[in-house]
C-alpha cells in the first residue's frame, strides 16, 4: 500500500479568480476552513480536491449561512466546484428546521397510553418520567442488537483524571446539566413486542443523576466492562472513583447514542457549563435527524444508484483469518506510512480519504486478481439537510460500499494516467454521499457488500487529549469494552496531511 500511496502523488490546476460576490465569499471561506492560500485556487476548484471532507463541510455551512449564503452540506457535495456552488446558493434546499414535538414520530401508534405503558415496563421508568418516544435508526438497531449477542460490543469507557484543585461538587453539577441538555444522554432503547421494532425512549431532564462511586479505578473499570448495556437500561453510566488522593471521572457510553463528533460536543458543553452557571446549551434535537431519515424519498432511485454503483467485476477480498468464537480484540497492530514530500507540498491536495481509498483499492484488486475492489466505508453521515446537524449529539454514522475500478471505468486502461485514476476515485467516493443513508440490503448486491473490506478513514485529532483540560480533566486513552462484529477491519487515521496511521485488530481468546 505504501508504494501505491507514493505513486499516486501528483499536481496541476488552473486558476481563475473569483468574480461575483458569492464566489468571493465562498473563496474566502474555503481558504479559511481548509487552511490554504487563497492564491492557490480559483473558481474552478473542487472542494474535495482541495482537501475538503465531511468534517470541513460541517464547519463551512454555518459560516456560509452567517455570511448570507443559503447552502447545505447536500448542496456542497452535489456542487463541489466553487463557481457551481456560488451559482446555486440562492436556490439551495431549505434545511429542515422545525421542532419535532414529543411523540410526533409515533403518531401511528393506536394508543399512546399503551405505548407509554409498554415503554415504562421495558425501561423501568414511570410513564410521567418519559419525555419522548420515537423509532431507532437502522444503525442504532444494529449497534444495540449486536451488544445483546456480544456483550460489550459498541461500548466504550472514557476515563479522565480529575485535578486536585477542581471543585468536585461544581463539576458534578455541570455534568448533570450536560446530561439534561442532550436527549441522547437520557435515551434508552427497547425492542417493542407489540410493534416489532426498536424504539428509543427519552427520559425527562432531571436535576439529579444516579452516580456510581468506587475507591479502586482498575477494579471499577473491570466491573464496568463486565456489565453490558442491555435493552431498556441506561446507555450512559457516570462514575467518580476516589483512590487515595487521586480522583477519576469515568463515563461509559453505548455507540447507539454517540459518535466521534458527539464526544467533542459533549465535552465542550461540559467545560462551558462548569465555567459559567448562566451558559445554555442550544442543542439540535436528535428526533429531527430520525424524522429526516423517515422522510427520505425516492427509495427506488437510491436502490438503482446502488445497483449501478456496484455493477461490474464482483470479485471481493475475504480475509483468510477469522477469529474464533468468543475472541475479543485485545490489541492493535499499528503501522505508520509517511506521505512523500511531493504529495505534502502538492496543490492537488486530494482528500486523504479519497487518496487512501484509491491506493487501498489498487492493493486489494491486485491481491484478488481483480480489476476492481469494494470497500465498506464507515461515514460520519452528517451530510443530510437537517439544521444544526454539525453540532447534534447522537449517532449519525452510517456505512456504505464503495466500488472502485482500477481502470477508472476506461475500456482502454493503458491510456489511464495516475491523475485520471485519482479523479475517478474521488468522484466515486463523492457520488455515494447523497445516498449514504439509503444503502439497503438488495438481493442483487448483498453478496458483494457482505464480503466488502470494512474500512474507516478519519482525521487524527491532535486536540482530543485536550478535551476537558480547561476545567482540570486529564484524559486517558479511550478503552473499547467489546469485540468487533466484523472478522477484519481497518482503522486509518490521517496525520494532518503528513501520512497515515493504520490500525488492524488482533484477537485474543477469553
Amino acid at each position: 500500500m505504501q508504494r501505491a500511496l507514493y505513486s499516486l502523488a501528483t499536481v496541476e490546476t488552473n486558476i481563475i479568480k473569483a468574480a461575483t460576490p458569492n464566489e468571493k465569499t465562498l473563496h474566502y471561506i474555503w481558504s479559511e476552513i481548509l487552511s490554504i492560500s487563497p492564491e492557490s485556487f480559483g473558481v474552478e476548484a473542487n472542494f474535495m480536491s482541495l482537501g475538503g471532507d465531511s468534517i470541513a463541510a460541517m464547519k463551512l455551512i454555518p459560516i456560509a449561512q452567517a455570511a448570507g449564503l443559503s447552502i447545505s452540506v447536500e448542496d456542497l457535495f452535489t456542487h463541489p466546484v466553487l463557481h457551481d456552488l456560488a451559482r446555486v446558493s440562492r436556490q439551495s434546499i431549505t434545511e429542515q428546521s422545525q421542532d419535532i414535538p414529543p411523540f410526533y414520530l409515533m403518531e401511528q401508534a393506536q394508543n399512546q397510553d399503551e405505548l407509554l405503558a409498554e415503554a415504562s415496563t421495558h425501561c423501568n421508568l414511570p410513564p410521567d418520567a418519559i419525555h419522548d418516544i420515537y423509532p431507532c435508526t437502522q444503525v442504532q438497531e444494529r449497534f444495540i442488537s449486536t451488544t445483546q449477542i456480544q456483550p460489550g460490543a459498541y461500548t466504550l469507557q472514557d476515563v479522565f483524571k480529575i485535578s486536585s484543585d477542581m471543585d468536585l461538587a461544581r463539576f458534578k453539577k455541570a455534568w448533570i446539566r450536560t446530561v439534561a441538555s442532550h436527549v441522547a444522554l437520557r435515551t434508552r432503547i427497547f425492542l417493542s413486542n407489540d410493534r416489532h421494532q426498536h424504539l428509543q425512549v427519552v427520559q425527562k431532564a432531571s436535576e439529579t443523576l444516579d452516580w456510581i462511586h468506587s475507591e479502586n479505578l482498575e477494579e471499577y473499570l473491570k466491573a464496568d466492562k463486565a456489565k453490558s448495556m442491555e435493552y431498556g437500561g441506561s446507555l450512559v453510566r457516570s462514575a467518580i472513583v476516589s483512590e487515595g488522593v487521586e480522583r477519576h471521572f469515568v463515563v461509559t457510553y453505548h455507540h447507539s447514542i454517540y459518535d466521534a463528533v458527539s464526544l467533542g460536543i459533549i465535552m465542550n458543553d461540559l467545560e462551558a457549563l462548569y465555567l459559567d452557571d448562566l451558559y445554555e446549551v442550544k442543542e439540535p434535537k436528535y428526533n429531527a435527524f430520525v424524522h429526516h431519515l423517515t422522510q427520505v424519498k425516492s427509495q427506488e432511485l437510491s436502490s438503482q444508484f446502488w445497483r449501478d454503483h456496484l455493477a461490474g467485476d464482483r470479485s471481493t477480498i475475504t480475509p483468510l483469518y477469522q477469529p474464533v468464537d468468543g475472541a475479543r480484540v485485545d490489541s492493535l497492530l499499528r503501522h505508520t506510512i509517511a506521505f512523500p514530500m511531493h504529495y505534502q507540498q502538492s496543490q492537488l491536495s486530494l482528500t486523504v480519504a479519497a487518496f487512501t481509498y484509491a491506493a487501498l483499492s489498487l492493493v486489494t484488486a491486485r491481491l484478488t486478481g481483480s480489476s476492481s475492489a469494494v470497500l465498506e466505508l464507515t461515514l460520519l453521515g452528517r451530510s443530510v439537510p437537517v439544521k444544526g446537524i454539525e453540532r447534534m449529539v447522537g449517532t449519525t454514522v452510517t456505512s456504505a460500499p464503495l466500488r472502485i475500478d482500477t481502470t477508472a471505468g476506461n475500456d482502454k486502461p493503458w491510456t489511464v494516467t495516475v491523475e485520471d485514476y485519482l479523479d475517478y476515485a474521488k468522484q466515486r467516493a463523492s457520488s455515494i454521499v447523497l445516498h449514504e443513508h439509503t444503502c439497503m440490503p438488495d438481493p442483487e448486491t448483498k453478496h458483494i457488500t457482505s464480503a466488502a473490506l470494512p474500512i474507516v478513514v478519519h482525521p487524527s485529532n491532535p486536540h482530543k487529549e485536550a478535551l476537558g483540560t480547561g476545567i482540570g480533566l486529564q484524559r486517558r486513552e479511550i478503552q473499547s469494552m467489546g469485540q468487533s462484529s466484523s472478522a477484519f477491519y481497518m482503522d486509518i487515521a490521517a496525520l494532518d496531511g503528513e501520512g497515515l496511521e493504520i490500525n488492524l485488530p488482533s484477537w485474543g481468546g477469553d
